[in-house]
Order: structure tokens, then sequence, then C-alpha cells
């Protein structure tokens, strides 16, 4: 049985990874904000963020946590709009 010490430390190595894949995901955004800011584009995407969450729903069919990672994605999608403004 494996301890919870290494339990933690495949989390760590597994945040090392999110965090970096935020980041990332994050300079695109703000990427995205300056085009749409070139182009007199809306930051809120309606549309865009539904098909974000239909795509999320569908590559976790049958995950019982789903709901979860919506919610995680509605905070990281807000974060995203709020770096677009600047």
């Amino acid at each position: 049985m494996e301890s919870i010490e290494a339990k933690r430390r495949k989390l760590d190595e597994l945040d090392d990874v999110i965090i970096a894949k935020l980041m990332e995901r994050f300079e695109v955004s703000k990427e995205i904000g300056r085009i749409k800011k070139q182009h007199n584009i809306e930051v809120f995407q309606a549309d865009r963020e539904k098909a974000i969450i239909e795509s999320i729903k569908s590559r976790c069919k049958g995950y019982e946590d789903v709901d979860a990672i919506i919610n995680i994605y509605n905070v990281i999608m807000n974060e995203s709009k709020a770096l677009q403004i600047y």
C-alpha cells in the first residue's frame, strides 16, 4: 500500500504541471485580449464559454466528479476574462 507521503508527492508533481499550464493558458488569454481590443470585440463571449463547458462535459463523460472540474473551469474562465481586460 502506498503511503500518504507518496500520494502527496504525486499531488505535488501534478500541481507543478497544472501551474505551468495555467500560466501558459493565462498568457494566451492575454494575447486574445489584445486581439479583441484591436478589433473591438467584447471580452465576454457567451457562445465560446458554453462550447468550452460542453467540451469538458464530453471529455469527462462517465467521470463522477465532472461538476468539480466545471466549477474549476468557471473560475479559470473568469480569471482569463479579467486578464483580457488589461
